[in-house]
């Protein structure tokens, strides 16, 4: 059916479904359950058994407090709301089709990937690869990183031991957990206690990305010995 919504107040609401795709995906999430309609709180019961007291509770609580709304509110929502499914299995469906696929999507795709059958060819070696400068991942990316930590990757955590040691640090929040993943805990040594020490930092602003890559590709041969040297080392 042709809406008469203009594009402009179509646009922001658009703009919001497709980011909420994109969390989605990359937090690997049953996207048919996520946009469940959930106001018969006896569905989520019956569905949402994986979940925690505290996360039905949650849960329980938002539909509650929804049935609340004014009767008109309530219905157009439930009506885009139920749609929802379908619009995000049409979506993937034919950005597939088309060879596309947004962040999300593509993270996704890779996880279940490496986690069905791999990713790494027969003469590939997962020690090759090095993930550098994360912090709190996503499902997609958590599961990704772990199959190559796994086929002897290496993660460089950008953390000290004044966020990591004090557990009332948030900063350090993903870090304690990850130190204690059944995989990427192989990844931690003791942290650096660079943080309280004195230090000279410098500021340089740049505007784009790649202009941020390329500052690093050149501070880097500024600052480390050239490439013959550190294999003698």
């Amino acid at each position: 059916m042709k809406s008469e919504e203009p594009f402009d107040r179509f646009y922001f609401w658009g703009d919001m479904l497709l980011r909420d795709f994109d969390e989605v995906d990359k937090y690997m999430v049953n996207a048919q359950l996520m946009f469940k309609d959930l106001s018969k709180l006896k569905e989520l019961d019956e569905s949402f058994d994986f979940l925690t007291e505290e996360q039905r509770e949650f849960l329980k609580g938002f539909w509650v407090s929804f049935e609340e709304k004014p009767a008109g509110s309530k219905e157009e929502f439930l009506k885009v709301w139920r749609k929802l499914p379908k619009v995000y299995t049409e979506y993937v469906k034919s950005l597939k089709k088309e060879k596309l696929g947004y962040e999300g999507m593509i993270h996704k795709e890779v996880a279940e990937k490496v986690m069905s059958k791999g990713v790494l060819g027969k003469n590939e070696k997962g020690e090759h690869y090095i993930f550098a400068g994360f912090n709190a991942l996503t499902k997609a990316e958590e599961n990704i990183i772990s199959y190559f930590v796994g086929e002897g990757a290496n993660c460089y955590w950008d953390i000290d031991a004044y966020y990591m040691e004090d557990k009332w640090q948030e900063a350090g929040q993903f870090f304690r957990q990850y130190r204690n993943h059944p995989v990427l805990s192989r990844t931690f040594e003791t942290p650096p206690e660079n943080f309280k020490g004195q230090k000279e930092i410098k500021l340089t602003g740049v505007p784009q990305r790649i202009g941020q890559a390329k500052l690093v590709g050149q501070a880097l041969s500024e600052n480390l010995p050239p490439p013959g040297e550190i294999e003698r080392r």
